[in-house]
């Protein structure tokens, strides 16, 4: 499970920001689209160029732990689907922004959160430090969502 929690962070937090974004907020918001795609094409350079060489997490992961687990992933599994929801984008001093949304991830396509439940998928929250000025995620932490999270999208 602690593999699955690490990979969902590498899937749902990679990505590049596309330089012709008009806000931050639009960039961080891409930034996370992109990672999804990036994630159910099984693309590993992707993550490579994105992850910062400084990349921690809560888990302990580095850099180099994260994208040995994905690869892993990549490698157990063919198909990969997510479903992802940003729900809040601050941007800080410093090109620095904070993000947080939900992940699930499931073996088959699906129509959304409610395909995804009744797949019974696992849900889990994220929050992100990135460098918008590199283009780089610092920093990640997750948790199982609780239910009251994804009916009334709080905190």
């Amino acid at each position: 499970m602690k593999r699955l929690l690490s990979l969902l962070a590498v899937l749902g937090l990679l990505s590049g920001c596309g330089g012709s974004q008009d806000t931050p907020e639009d960039r961080v918001r891409d930034l996370i689209a992109r990672g999804e795609q990036a994630a159910e094409a099984r693309s590993l350079d992707y993550f490579k160029d994105t992850l910062s060489d400084d990349y921690t997490d809560a888990k302990g992961n580095t850099r180099k732990e994260l994208l040995r687990l994905l690869t892993g992933y990549y490698l157990r599994n063919q198909s990969i689907h997510l479903w992802i929801r940003v729900t809040d984008v601050r941007v800080l001093d410093a090109g620095l922004a904070e993000a947080t949304f939900y992940a699930s991830m499931a073996g088959s396509p699906g129509d959304g959160l409610e395909q995804l439940l009744s797949l019974r998928a696992d849900i889990y929250r994220f929050d992100l430090m990135i460098d918008l000025n590199n283009e780089q995620i610092l920093s990640a932490e997750w948790r199982r969502a609780r239910g009251e999270e994804l009916v009334f999208g709080g905190n």
